[in-house]
């Protein structure tokens, strides 16, 4: 009846939580009923319980068949199969099922996005490849070229570094002459 904070190597949660939910886990199971929000941190992520707030995950493969209020992940796979409001997600790949209804929106940036499912607000999708088998209200979508965002995030890192390491020197420079005039 009150916020829960779990971690360990596995954890799984059978019962019902009047509260929120916080747990990491390199497996985390969520069978029972969250009152709250659910806050989850792991490697394999499977929400199979109702959460009637949100589902703010991070995880390697998270797979949601419970329904909740909406969805909010960084993950490596997303498989989502129960229904919610929204969902904003960037994962490697996103996966709605036929089961699952999203009534207001989506915003998903992905490599690879399946959507059986029915979408009945707005999607707005960043991905390299899209099967669409499902139902959309309304439809952005920008497709993206992993190589050349990669290249270009290389190179932003490297001046970034380059302007760092300008900065360091002269603030070097500025000590040794403050040190030794």
């Amino acid at each position: 009846n009150e916020d829960l904070f779990v971690s360990g190597d596995q954890v799984i949660i059978n019962g019902n939580i009047n509260g929120d939910l916080f747990a990491a886990a390199g497996e985390v199971v969520v069978n029972g009923q969250v009152n709250g929000d659910a806050y989850i941190a792991g490697g394999n992520v499977t929400v199979n319980g109702q959460v009637t707030k949100g589902i703010i995950v991070g995880a390697g493969q998270a797979t949601i068949s419970g329904n909740s209020e909406k969805i909010i992940a960084a993950c490596g796979n997303l498989d989502i199969k129960g229904s919610t409001t929204k969902i904003v997600a960037a994962a490697g790949n996103v996966k709605v099922y036929s089961t699952s209804v999203v009534e207001d929106y989506a915003y998903i940036m992905t490599g690879g996005f399946d959507n059986q499912g029915t979408i009945k607000g707005k999607l707005i999708l960043t991905a390299e490849q899209l099967v669409n088998k499902g139902n959309v209200g309304s439809f952005e979508y920008k497709q993206t070229n992993a190589e050349k965002d990669f290249s270009e995030g290389i190179k932003a890192v490297v001046t970034i570094f380059s302007l760092l390491g300008t900065i360091g020197m002269l603030i070097l420079g500025i000590v040794l002459l403050k040190m030794f005039p």
